[in-house]
């Protein structure tokens, strides 16, 4: 089974305003003709041409990673782009642009457009719904400004692992050699280690 391309949308009984093909994405904050709830709205992220080789290409690490706790929302250096903070064990390593990122570890990234946010108060709510802790999934992830590792392409490279197997989006591109649209873990890392650039 293989996702096509979703259109994020969320609406609180009023218009909103939409933008659409941004990389790295942007939000638009659209504030209701009624009430005090601003609703954070993306269509799309711009994704690679080639697909999965321009993923594994450009994000900073793809590892087998499990959500171990989810440490609440935020503004992303006071941007109006609200991102929720993961902590997750490494199960596994595909490729990573540092030595730290090893089996066992435990890094920090951040979920794009995830949870709600209360500043001044108004309250803004994002359209993606947090990951739980027990989650897994095979995660591209790129490295912000600051060096933050946060999802590279929102949940277009964040597969969901769950019993053994792997669900994979591919959103753009032929699907390459060696990958299928459910297969199980091993079978998908294996092939994302052939496909992926040398170090």
């Amino acid at each position: 089974m293989v996702r096509m391309p979703r259109l994020f949308m969320v609406c609180v009984a009023a218009a909103f305003a939409v933008q659409a093909g941004v990389s790295p994405p942007q939000a638009t904050t659209a504030q209701p003709k009624r009430g005090p709830l601003p609703v954070l709205a993306v269509v799309d992220y711009v994704l690679p041409p080639d697909g999965i080789p321009g993923g594994l290409r450009e994000a900073a690490i793809v590892v087998h990673l499990e959500i171990t706790e989810s440490l609440g929302t935020r503004r992303r250096n006071n941007e109006s782009w609200m991102v929720t903070e993961h902590r997750a064990k490494v199960l596994a390593v595909v490729k990573a642009d540092r030595a730290g990122i090893v089996v066992g570890k435990e890094i920090l990234f951040d979920q794009d457009a995830a949870g709600e946010w209360l500043e001044n108060g108004q309250r803004s709510v994002g359209i993606e719904t947090p990951y739980r802790p027990g989650s897994a999934f095979v995660a591209f992830l790129r490295r912000h400004a600051d060096s933050t590792l946060v999802e590279y392409r929102g949940m277009h490279y964040m597969w969901p692992a769950s019993k053994g197997f792997v669900i994979i989006e591919n959103s753009s591109g032929a699907m390459p050699s060696g990958l299928r649209g459910r297969m199980t873990v091993e079978e998908c890392l294996a092939a994302l280690r052939k496909l992926a650039p040398p170090n």
